[in-house]
């Protein structure tokens, strides 16, 4: 849930649910919703994804429905690779595409203590070559 109290950009109200269930060994089911509430305006997105963990990796693919003027939705998908055996430590893969967008992304994170650790991650996306973004973000992660 996240609340803002003088929103612009963001919406006034949102929340995230997602539900994730094991079909059987390796694979997972997952249903999402997301609301977001723009004062007059709610933006509504359902999801249903399917992933699958082999050896190291963990492969996901995701669709997501917008009702509204018409029924919308995007896809995307997720490599992921944990290179050192744990939840931890892995580099990603990441692609989406709509009817008018697509985004693509690389993600390396790990730590380098059991308290300490970074992400790096680059992406980009553009919409039907209107809006062309561009991002590179650092993190330092700590655990107590």
């Amino acid at each position: 849930y996240q609340h803002s109290s003088d929103a612009e950009l963001y919406p006034d109200n949102s929340y995230r649910m997602e539900i994730f269930q094991s079909l059987r060994p390796g694979w997972e089911l997952s249903l999402s919703h997301d609301h977001m509430n723009f004062g007059d305006n709610n933006v509504d997105l359902y999801g249903f994804g399917l992933g699958h963990y082999t050896g190291d990796w963990y492969l996901r693919a995701r669709t997501l429905f917008i009702p509204g003027g018409g029924l919308d939705y995007s896809h995307s998908v997720l490599a992921r690779y944990y290179f050192s055996g744990t939840a931890d430590d892995y580099a990603e893969f990441r692609f989406g595409f709509s009817d008018d967008s697509r985004s693509c992304g690389l993600a390396y994170q790990q730590y380098f203590t059991p308290r300490w650790g970074a992400k790096i991650s680059v992406s980009y996306g553009d919409e039907d070559q209107a809006y062309i973004e561009r991002s590179v973000s650092a993190g330092l992660y700590t655990r107590w």
